[in-house]
């Protein structure tokens, strides 16, 4: 087992260098001068060729990426022009957030997604099947940020049961915590469902047709024993999948996903381009890479 991860790990560590030297190039290939953002109105040619100089803007590429990987193998991931905090602070502050709101929408997704699962493969072909399936459809149709903004007007404006905005600390108070990500996790999981209902809903209708599930009505199971003892347990392996890649790409599932989390709540998450401040530095060999 430990081989079979050591060699999983050489075969990324190839694959995490060509993605940093793509990015780095598309980073450093944009239209614009990095030095001009930073000074603003304050820019001029002297104060702008002092900040590329300062920076390293004025290496070469291969130079810059050199210098940059070489401070990142030290642990260096550089700076926010922005606010001075390093990169690894501002994650280490984030990743919590990020980290709870991917368990709660994932949690809510599933607590969906699974019950009309099963109960679709059960009633397979009938009446509420081909609803929620149409539902499922439909719902895979809704771009996240609209969704964000029907819950924020339904539940924040005109219910005023829930805050549209803000953040608090577990630690501090954990139902002040769970109100305000409860729109932020329900915008995520009204994405998540139909996808999880579908992928269950077919494999539990594969599972249901096997000869052993026959064999168990035969023996006078009850239904409610054979679909979650004898069907759930067998089809759940996509589901498991599923829900691993997920969670591993909260912020990637659905293009317009990071609209929807500006929209149910102002505290960033990790997976927010905001948040992963461009690095910069004050020596000539390191360079300003935007992750």
């Amino acid at each position: 087992m430990l081989g079979f991860v050591a060699r999983r790990l050489l075969h990324l560590l190839p694959v995490l260098l060509a993605v940093s030297l793509l990015t780095f190039l598309i980073a450093s290939l944009l239209p614009g001068d990095l030095a001009y953002v930073i000074l603003g109105d304050q820019a001029t040619p002297d104060k702008v060729e002092a900040l590329r100089h300062d920076m390293g803007l004025d290496q070469p590429i291969w130079w810059r990426y050199l210098g940059w990987l070489g401070h990142v193998l030290q642990g260096d991931f550089g700076r926010s022009f922005r606010t001075g905090q390093t990169v690894l602070q501002a994650v280490a502050e984030r990743l919590p957030v990020s980290f709870e709101l991917m368990i709660l929408a994932e949690l809510i997704g599933l607590a969906i997604g699974v019950p009309l699962a099963i109960a679709c493969a059960a009633r397979s072909g009938g009446a509420f099947d081909r609803f929620m399936t149409g539902t499922a459809f439909g719902m895979l149709s809704v771009p996240t940020f609209l969704s964000a903004i029907l819950l924020i007007y339904l539940f924040a404006v005109e219910l005023r049961l829930l805050p549209a905005t803000g953040y608090m600390p577990f630690t501090e108070d954990p139902a002040g915590n769970l109100r305000f990500f409860v729109l932020p996790a329900l915008t995520l999981a009204l994405a998540e469902w139909p996808g999880i209902m579908r992928v269950l809903r077919s494999d539990m209708i594969a599972t249901l047709q096997e000869d052993y599930i026959a064999l168990a009505k035969a023996k006078g199971l009850k239904p409610s024993r054979i679909l979650f003892v004898h069907a759930l347990k067998p089809s759940s392996l996509t589901l498991v999948t599923i829900t691993g890649i997920n969670i591993g790409a909260p912020d990637r599932r659905r293009p317009d996903r990071r609209d929807g989390l500006r929209a149910a709540g102002n505290r960033p998450a990790s997976g927010r381009r905001d948040l992963h401040p461009r690095p910069t530095s004050s020596c000539r060999a390191r360079c300003c890479w935007s992750p």
